[in-house]
């Protein structure tokens, strides 16, 4: 029979769980609302070779053309499709399974699952807040997370960026939950989820430190015997939830092994990945790096305002428990300093720390009545102006030089046979071979010896070159080789050549609109 006090106990949580409720999904639609204006915007633009990567392996998995295990994309490495063997994309797969049952654009479905990780995220940040600090952080944090420049623009493009928040997110709640519980289906819920994340991005691996600092509080409360049991539930739930990543990294050196005759498929590696670190790095020694870090965290990560109230939480007593977080990220950030210098959506994983250091900022403000409604009001107004200039801003238009991308590959769907190798120009990206929906070769510019790459391509079954944005082209050292083709289609901004040896046919131009 259950006691008097357990109901009661029980009756509460159900009414403090129904009071967060509102604050949620307040929440969640403004994240929404503020990623969802470019859900049917092309995959073109900045970061635009990363997304098209993605969607490649998603629809090369949802046709069937090339397993989970093994992420392939449209780029050809060893006569066939190449395989990007740098983790397993969960986000990019629930957008090519949403596509392959229900149909519509993939690029809409990648964009639209970016979000839903995103507003889940925001979800699972207020709930961890709300246990750790109260409702006014909670209401801080979440905020500083929906209006993060960074979170924006990575929440609502074809990326993995924003899932893998979610999983940091979903481990930490989920671990928390297991310890205070002590019941099987946290333990499974931790153990899934960490594997989810490591799958994702396997240096993730760095959030073992704040999971065992978390293992520690709860062994210091423990017997002797109870610290026993701990220690064995946590190594086998460790295990259970690493296998899966430690496997596939596994097959991946073997397959990338030089010994291995189907290496040559790979087109990119964690091998090749982690072969290109320095260690130490010479950027750890460099102004440049932490002023770049510091720029991205003030002004993409969190504001000017955010940072100073992450600033200020870190002096808070309440911040020593998230030792063991922001010890795992500063890890990753000296592990891979290069990524953090060169790639902003590395620090979009830094963001939810901060965020919460931002919430107990504001919190040590609740005695100074002014500072806070100036803090509050600059807060806000420069979160939302921000994040509306990030949304409404010159990104979120299609840039001149993208214009013809859409364009050429439906020329091209007139003239290449399915399946039928391509070579692509747009700048350096692979936006236009995803576009054409063939495999081949995502050529550079600024290739000085591009005769010879177009050969090579020829040799191995391409006919024909696909061109966009030929105002840029004319200043770039591929021009000349361009022009010695011979011009079968053209269009608004695109060109379409003939590259197989032996043509007869001579140099023509047919408008195609």
């Amino acid at each position: 029979m259950i006691s008097q006090s357990t109901q009661t106990s029980h009756a509460s949580g159900v009414a403090r769980s129904a009071q967060l409720w509102p604050a949620i999904a307040t929440l969640v639609l403004l994240s929404i609302v503020l990623r969802t204006p470019g859900l049917f915007r092309p995959l073109v633009g900045p970061f635009a070779t990363k997304s098209v990567t993605y969607a490649m392996i998603a629809r090369n998995w949802a046709t069937g053309r090339a397993p989970f295990w093994l992420p392939t994309t449209d780029c050809m490495a060893g006569g066939d499709r190449g395989w990007h063997l740098l983790e397993i994309p969960v986000a990019a797969y629930l957008a090519g399974a949403g596509w392959a049952v229900c149909g519509g654009s993939l690029d809409a479905w990648g964009r639209a699952v970016s979000i839903a990780f995103s507003a889940a995220g925001v979800a699972l940040l207020f709930v961890l807040v709300q246990r750790w600090h109260g409702r006014r952080a909670a209401w801080v944090a979440g905020l500083v997370l929906v209006l993060s420049p960074l979170s924006v623009f990575f929440g609502q493009t074809f990326m993995l960026e924003s899932s893998v928040v979610f999983f940091m997110l979903l481990t930490l709640w989920s671990m928390e939950a297991w310890l205070a519980t002590a019941c099987g289906g946290w333990a499974c819920l931790t153990a899934a989820s960490l594997a989810l994340m490591l799958c994702t991005k396997i240096y993730m691996a760095v959030m073992f430190l704040p999971l065992a600092a978390l293992m520690w509080q709860k062994m210091r409360t423990s017997d002797a015997a109870g610290r026993r049991r701990w220690i064995a539930r946590a190594v086998g739930m460790g295990l259970v939830g690493a296998s899966p990543a430690i496997i596939w990294c596994g097959l991946v050196a073997g397959v990338a092994s030089a010994d291995n005759p189907e290496s040559a498929r790979v087109f990119f590696s964690l091998c090749r990945s982690a072969s290109g670190q320095e260690f130490p790095n010479p950027l750890l020694g460099s102004t440049e790096f932490y002023a770049r870090l510091f720029k991205n965290l003030a002004f993409l990560g969190l504001t000017p305002v955010g940072l100073a109230l992450a600033s200020r939480g870190m002096l808070h007593p309440a911040g020593r428990r998230h030792a063991g977080w922001l010890a795992a990220l500063g890890v990753l950030v000296l592990l891979l300093p290069g990524k953090f210098f060169e790639l902003r959506y590395y620090s979009v994983v830094l963001v939810p720390a901060l965020a919460v250091l931002a919430g107990l900022g504001w919190e040590s403000l609740h005695a100074y009545p002014r500072a806070r409604r100036l803090c509050g009001s600059l807060g806000l107004l420069g979160g939302l102006g921000c994040s509306l200039w990030t949304v409404l801003g010159p990104g979120a238009s299609m840039r001149p030089e993208d214009r013809g991308v859409i364009a050429a590959a439906t020329a091209l769907d007139r003239l290449a046979a399915p399946d039928e190798p391509v070579a692509t120009l747009h700048g350096s990206g692979s936006d236009l071979l995803y576009y054409c929906d063939r495999p081949g070769w995502a050529l550079s510019a600024n290739d000085r010896r591009l005769e010879e790459t177009l050969e090579a391509c020829r040799r191995q079954g391409a006919r024909w070159l696909v061109v966009a944005d030929l105002t840029s082209l004319e200043r770039k050292p591929a021009a000349d080789a361009v022009d010695t083709l011979s011009l079968v289609c053209s269009g608004d901004d695109y060109r379409i050549y003939r590259i197989a040896a032996g043509d007869a046919v001579a140099r023509r131009a047919t408008v195609a609109r």
